[in-house]
Order: C-alpha cells, then sequence, then structure tokens
C-alpha cells in the first residue's frame, strides 16, 4: 500500500514528459552528483585526487560534462576531488553541482547540453557505467510503476 501523497506522485509523473516537469519533486538531484562505478575499498588507496580511465568512447560532449561537475580530464584520465567522495550503500559517489544548474534548472538549451545529459532516460542511466543514479525521488521511478491504491 502507498500513501495518497505517493499515489497523486505517480498521477503526476504520468502527465510529464520530461524532467523539467518533475524538479519540484525531485531538486535536480541528478545534477548535483555522479556515480562512480568502483569497489569502495579502493578509494583507501586514493591521495588528493581519484583518477580514472573512462571506459569506452570518450568524446568533447562527455569532457564538458565532467567539467560542468569540476571534474578534470587530462591525458586520458578523470580526476575527482577525493574530499567530495562519499560511499553510501556500498556505492561511491562524487558530489558537486553541475555549474550549469541555477534553481535547479539547467540553463543550457537543449541541442547544447552534454549528450549524456540529452539521452537520460530510465535505461540509459541503468545502464552498466552511468554516471546516473536514480534518485528516491526521480521521475523514472514513479513512471515506471503501477499506481497501487489504498484499500
Amino acid at each position: 500500500m502507498i500513501d495518497e501523497k505517493e499515489q497523486q506522485k505517480y498521477i503526476e509523473a504520468s502527465k510529464c514528459e520530461n524532467c523539467t516537469q518533475w524538479l519540484k519533486h525531485c531538486d535536480a538531484e541528478c545534477c548535483k552528483m555522479i556515480t562512480i562505478n568502483m569497489d569502495p575499498k579502493e578509494l583507501d588507496k586514493v591521495a588528493i585526487y581519484l583518477s580514472i580511465k573512462p571506459s569506452g568512447r570518450f568524446g568533447m560532449s562527455d569532457i564538458k560534462y565532467y567539467k560542468n561537475h569540476d571534474v578534470d580530464y587530462l591525458r586520458g584520465m578523470l580526476r575527482f576531488k577525493k574530499d567530495r567522495l562519499e560511499v553510501i550503500g556500498g556505492k561511491v559517489y562524487y558530489f558537486h553541482e553541475c555549474s550549469r544548474l541555477k534553481d535547479n534548472r539547467c540553463l543550457d538549451h537543449p541541442d547544447k547540453k552534454p549528450e549524456i545529459c540529452k539521452v537520460l532516460t530510465l535505461e540509459t542511466a541503468k545502464l552498466p557505467g552511468s554516471p546516473f543514479e536514480l534518485t528516491p525521488n526521480c521521475l523514472f521511478k514513479y513512471k515506471n510503476k503501477e499506481v497501487k491504491k489504498n484499500d
């Protein structure tokens, strides 16, 4: 059973076509953190920066995305500041609000956003290696559940 407030979110989510229509619920959480796919135990070896070699094809749009989160890209490596890394529930997160975010809204024109942001869907967020985390308030979580009514 879900409470009436949660039920209302399911109904509102069914009417939303994109994330900007959902911001009052999620507070742009996914734009304030990056999920790093690594063993948390490896953080013990990290000094000031955590350096990771990106897997797969990595282009200018990807570099822009990480730069917007104050992550350096040097000599083919992403460099995350250790003081912004946190382990929560066995996962490693890098917390830094996107520089293109103002009042929980993206300042970039839809055509100018990094490709990672343009293609964000439930399916792409769940892909292995995705920098996104479906947060408890994420639109995609609500859009993909059945509405259950209280008895």
